[in-house]
């Protein structure tokens, strides 16, 4: 049983790093948008320039 739990546990850390790591490319690519003088379009997730 000890073992299954961090098996599920290091999965669980492995998804959130995962999830993380997508949520600050988003976040870079908007602010690289907006540094270029371009404006995010949230609903297309891209720059509109």
């Amino acid at each position: 049983m000890r073992k299954a739990m961090q098996v599920a546990v290091v999965l669980i850390i492995f998804l959130v790093v995962i999830m993380v790591g997508f949520w600050i490319k988003r976040q870079l690519s908007i602010d690289s948008c907006l540094d270029e003088g371009g404006k995010w379009n949230y609903s297309l997730s891209s720059c509109d320039r």
